[in-house]
């Protein structure tokens, strides 16, 4: 893809997928590796009004324990784009 922000932004958007599949763990986990993408490139990851990424996000995060948020956000800062993308398309994954 050609443009840095809609990596960032593609990422959302396959976190929000994985929360709509009830797999709230992975989603955060997409949704930090977003976040620190984003910030590595010096951009912002702009929630459209017209989407529902940020909503699906917040809940996938609302799903979660305190203690599994934490550990899900820090297993995601921690994933490669390749890593991210990778995590998404496997269907049932072990997430927090």
């Amino acid at each position: 893809m050609a443009s840095v922000r809609g990596v960032g932004l593609s990422l959302i958007g396959l976190a929000a997928t994985e929360a709509v599949e009830h797999r709230p763990g992975t989603a955060v986990q997409i949704a930090a590796a977003a976040e620190v993408y984003a910030h590595q490139e010096g951009i912002v990851n702009v929630y459209s009004d017209e989407t529902p990424g940020r909503e699906l996000v917040d809940q996938a995060r609302a799903a979660l324990s305190a203690d599994d948020v934490a550990r899900a956000t820090e297993v995601g800062r921690r994933l490669t784009i390749k890593e991210a993308l990778d995590l998404a398309r496997i269907p049932e994954t072990a997430s927090v």
